[in-house]
Parts: C-alpha cells; structure tokens; sequence
C-alpha cells in the first residue's frame, strides 16, 4: 500500500534516490523536525497527511518543513561536495583495479600501467 502511495506522488525515482543519499550524508545537519518530516516522507513512505497527524501540524507546515529540507540538504552538498568525491573515489578504484588486472596479463607494459595508477591517485582531491 505505501509504494502505491509513492507511485501516485508521481515521483522521479532518481530524485528520490538521491534525497536519501543526501540524507544518508548530511541528515544530522538539519533540525529535528526537518529530519522527522524528511524520514517520515523518505523513509516510512507517509503522506503529508499522515505526516501532519503524526506531528500534529498541518499539511502546508510539512510541505513547507520537507521542502526546507531538501533545500538544505542540496546546499550542504554543493558546498561541501561529499557525495561527488565520494563518486569520484569509486570511479578513482574502478580505474586503479582495472589496470592492475591489465598489469598481472601485460607485464611488458607495467610501467605504462603504474603510470595510470599514480595519475589516477594524483587526480583525486585527498
């Protein structure tokens, strides 16, 4: 019943996906009822309306509470980037372990090989 309830909110997935990523990260940054509207609406899949019963506000404060949220959780990450570093990290090691398969096959072009690796360290903002 509740994923029917996320499938009438016409949802982008994606979008929502990555509000709970955001959350995931810099959820303790926000107030305590920005991150109980937020866990409520992400999390548990409750309606506004339910949300509003169970904080015993109305709909529009948490519309208004969930919208400040996200606000929020968008500025934390274009200003501190975690998410995207943390990106960059993954792409970094796919990079890393794929050449150091390509070294354990080539051996005649280890150099070439180590040389990705350490470029692709370099690149990294550690």
């Amino acid at each position: 019943m509740k994923a029917a309830k996320n499938a009438a909110k016409n949802i982008d997935v994606r979008d929502f996906a990555r509000m709970s990523l955001l959350f995931d990260y810099y959820g303790k940054l926000l107030s305590e009822r920005q991150q109980a509207v937020f866990g409520f609406y992400h999390e548990d899949n409750y309606t506004l309306e339910e949300i509003a019963r169970e904080l015993g506000i109305s709909k529009q404060g948490v519309h208004d509470a969930l919208r400040r949220a996200q606000a929020a959780l968008n500025g934390y990450e274009e200003r501190l980037g975690l998410i995207a570093k943390h990106d960059a990290y993954l792409k970094a090691l796919k990079t890393i372990e794929e050449t150091a398969a390509k070294i354990k096959t080539d051996e005649t072009g280890i150099q070439d090989h180590l040389g990705t690796i350490q470029k692709t360290i370099g690149e990294l903002d550690i």
